[in-house]
């Protein structure tokens, strides 16, 4: 779904995933987005150089981008999130310049602590920032949100979207779109809706097993 919204768009998007195994990577999502928007070296050089020097400490490559920056600030350790918060807030604000910019973040309720931390961050600065962000998460696994979705409800910026599984009706509609009849579709879709919960994928994917067994 997110990525028929994505297609949609006309202005810049990237993208972040999260995975299980990601939360001892920090930044991993935002950093898989930053580095899809490397070529947009113009975007890029609307920041200035200090905040660049500040996120090359998470992406090495901007310094064969732009060879001349400076070293990154050396400060303490209590401070030193908090600029580096405001470099990725300056950064993704620049690559936003021109056009819009769509930022798809998939599975965050397994992004790293440092992640949701920023994403609480940024949420104040959304505001007139010409970035959208659009994010997924399970909702029985989103414990660690709980303070960005607070911080997203008082700023009114959210529009949240609730997902459930396929009802056993659009099961039978998938089936007779491939020329089931009614009652063959209607036993079918009953069987296969309680096997899997109507999770979207596995739906199909059991449909397309069906199929190319010749069940």
């Amino acid at each position: 779904l997110m990525q028929e919204f994505a297609t949609a768009q006309s202005g810049l998007v990237l993208t972040g995933n999260s995975h299980t195994t990601g939360q001892a990577l920090p930044y991993q999502p935002l950093v898989q987005a930053l580095r899809q928007a490397l070529p947009l070296r113009d975007r890029w050089g609307q920041t200035l150089p200090i905040w660049l020097a500040e996120v090359s400490r998470l992406l090495p490559e901007l310094r064969t981008c732009f060879s001349d920056l400076p070293p990154p600030v050396e400060i303490a350790p209590q401070q030193a999130q908090a600029r580096l918060f405001e470099a990725l807030v300056e950064v993704f604000r620049s690559l936003a310049s021109g056009s819009p910019l769509l930022l798809c973040l998939d599975d965050v309720h397994w992004a790293d602590e440092a992640t949701v931390s920023w994403l609480e961050y940024v949420t104040k600065r959304l505001t007139g920032s010409n970035i959208c962000l659009v994010a997924t998460y399970r909702s029985h696994r989103a414990a660690a949100l709980a303070e960005w979705r607070r911080a997203l409800n008082r700023s009114r910026l959210v529009a949240p979207v609730r997902l459930a599984g396929l009802s056993e009706l659009a099961v039978a509609k998938l089936l007779h779109g491939i020329g089931l009849d009614d009652i063959t579709g209607q036993t079918l879709a009953r069987r296969i809706h309680f096997a899997t919960g109507g999770n979207a994928f596995f739906v199909l994917e059991t449909i397309r097993e069906l199929l190319e067994t010749g069940q």
